[in-house]
């Protein structure tokens, strides 16, 4: 009997049915991603609306010098110095506070002798790591003065202790008549640097004095340095007291004029009012003078000092941070400025590969007395456009222009802030006038061409977005 012939069943794969209910439910379900995403940029994209013009405390940023009394001692004898405090200890009058000798072996000598040897106090103990705590947070690994600062600090804090708590005297340790002590002719603040700014009045300084670069003369004197007899070794500030001199523009001067008292925010958030004069320095400048009663002790390691002034009220449009943006304009002579055609759009004449075409663009000119503007030459026009590039060469069609070519090359950056009143995104450049006492916000000028006006939106995060991206809203 024949076998059956086997069927062959072949299992095609499942699929499922497509439905009416299924396109459904697909659609929705597209639907509510595409929301999803729009919720997100919506929620990641805010605006800001701008208030009428009003008045503001603001927060005007200043670099100033700090002159207090400062007496200047030198070496009573030639050698190698060891100090036995530490900069910024105040310290009574008649303190042993260093020694020279020939041979410069006294810390090695002293740490030879006890070493080993349990001779700290507890008290001693608790300074040295007080001074190690101190010196790590004064360590700033980019700043090599601090690194000496650091340095000085402990080792003074260590042979302070040491020759305080051991049963030796410098006096038997070293040979006799190779060594010289000295101890502090009067009481205040111990500090071991100088600058040449010491004695200084305000009618001595100039404004070059206050150009970053004459920090270069500040000088930090350390344990283990080589002196001669009347070489620079220490100096003494009596008392608390201090002064902070700043130059002034004219615009300060009319601000502060009629004031006798000013309250500042320094680097470190202490907030300080002090008396305030204005002086004439050596090179007839004006400069504020802010007197101080207290508080010098704080400031004892550095001459220069930042610092904002609360007092300014200024008006203005106050706007968030976030909102600013910077943007690069191109910068030509306001002569290669033209219209294209019938439009009454500004731009330029560019060379291009196509041959001379008119390349509409966003143009910004001063006008004649015209302050509350980005640029300072009424002969300057500020230039943008995505189809300008750098090399391009521009052609002036004015018979009176100094040049009829020029090739772009100058660029500057302007800030401003994106409006969206349309519901795309329009830049519109913002002239700062003050940091307002929220620091969050600054305070730019209103009634400004080219700029915003009251009740206009703009970006809160400006840099979420490029120029004529539109906006959901």
């Amino acid at each position: 009997m024949a076998k059956e012939t086997e069927k062959k069943i072949i299992k095609h794969p499942n699929r499922l049915p497509i439905t009416f209910v299924g396109v459904v439910f697909g659609l929705i379900l597209v639907y509510l991603v595409v929301q999803g995403i729009l919720f997100l940029v919506r929620n990641s994209i805010r605006a800001y609306n701008i208030g009428a013009a009003d008045s503001d405390r603001a927060a005007g940023t200043y670099r100033g010098m700090i002159l207090r009394t400062e007496h200047l001692y030198s070496a009573d004898g030639a050698g190698y110095v060891s100090y036995y405090a530490s900069g910024g200890e105040r310290l009574k009058a008649g303190t042993l506070v260093l020694t020279t000798d020939e041979n410069g072996g006294l810390e090695e000598r002293l740490h030879l002798l006890y070493s080993g040897k349990d001779v700290l106090s507890r008290e001693s103990l608790r300074k040295i790591r007080e001074a190690i705590t101190d010196a790590e947070e004064y360590y700033d690994p980019i700043n090599f003065e601090s690194a000496k600062f650091v340095q000085t600090s402990v080792r003074a804090a260590v042979l302070n202790r040491l020759l305080g708590n051991g049963s030796e005297s410098v006096e038997n340790i070293l040979p006799e008549g190779t060594f010289t002590e000295q101890r502090t002719a009067e009481s205040g603040f111990f500090l071991l640097w100088e600058d040449g700014y010491e004695g200084k009045s305000v009618s001595e300084l100039t404004n070059a004095d206050f150009d970053p670069e004459h920090e270069s003369g500040y000088r930090l004197h350390v344990s283990g340095e080589e002196v001669k007899a009347g070489d620079f070794v220490y100096k003494i500030a009596p008392d608390n007291m201090f002064t902070i001199v700043f130059p002034l523009k004219e615009t300060d001067i009319d601000r502060f004029s009629q004031k006798k008292a000013l309250s500042i925010r320094l680097a470190d958030g202490t907030e300080l009012r002090g008396a305030f004069s204005i002086r004439e320095m050596a090179d007839r400048t004006q400069a504020g003078v802010l007197s101080f009663q207290k508080y010098g002790g704080n400031y004892l390691d550095s001459r220069f000092v930042d610092f904002q002034i609360l007092d300014s009220e200024v008006t203005g449009y106050k706007i968030p941070e976030s909102a600013v943006v910077r943007k690069s304009f191109f910068v030509v002579d306001r002569s290669f400025i033209t219209t294209g055609g019938n439009s009454s759009q500004n731009g330029l004449l560019a060379e291009t590969e196509e041959g001379t075409v008119f390349i509409p663009a966003t143009v910004y000119i001063r006008r004649e007395n015209e302050d509350s503007f980005i640029i300072g030459d009424e002969n300057t026009a500020y230039v943008y456009s995505s189809e300008l590039s750098a090399g391009m060469t521009v052609i002036s069609t004015d018979e009176n222009a100094p040049k009829s070519r020029d090739t772009l090359g100058v660029t500057t950056v302007v800030e401003g802030v994106y409006q969206i009143n349309q519901g795309y995104c329009i830049f519109k450049p913002v002239l700062r006038i003050a940091n307002s006492l929220d620091t969050s916000y600054t305070v730019i000028a209103s009634g400004m061409r080219y700029g915003l006006q009251p009740y206009d939106r703009i970006l809160l995060d400006g840099s979420a977005v490029n120029e004529n991206d539109f906006i959901f809203d």
